[in-house]
């Protein structure tokens, strides 16, 4: 069912989103992600059907921090991620491969839908826009 689940919230969101759907065959670790291009920013969710079977997991990047402003901004985030604590609340993290902020959290199966992933994202996705002029989140 979660699969199935996956693959149609999946399907909804490229509708709302106006994006075709990609493939989504799992790789060898069973998850399956797809990724989409909002404006300027790239999204990704996933979903890792033998570990986490009832969630999607969905990623917003919002690009690398300036050399200059690593201390005030990785400290700024920091703080963001405790003031968001909270279960099933989002976070922020370092991709360590290319050095990219990323937002990250949890998207239940059992409450998806492509319209509810796309306005979460879109707000997300602001949020990135805005922090890529700033380098800040207030």
């Amino acid at each position: 069912m979660s699969v199935t689940a996956f693959h149609e919230l999946a399907a909804a969101f490229c509708i709302a989103a106006q994006v075709a759907l990609p493939p989504l065959a799992p790789n060898n670790e069973g998850v399956a992600a797809f990724t989409a291009q909002l404006g300027e920013v790239e999204v990704c969710v996933s979903h890792d059907m033998l570990n986490h079977p009832e969630h999607a997991f969905v990623l917003v990047m919002f690009g690398p921090v300036p050399e200059h402003q690593q201390a005030r901004t990785w400290q700024e985030l920091l703080n963001a991620n405790l003031l968001m604590l909270g279960e099933g609340a989002p976070a922020f993290s370092l991709n360590p491969l290319d050095g990219q902020v990323i937002l990250q959290y949890v998207y239940p199966l059992a409450q998806a839908s492509g319209e509810g992933l796309l306005a979460g994202l879109q707000t997300a996705v602001a949020a990135a826009m805005q922090w890529r002029q700033t380098f800040s989140l207030t």
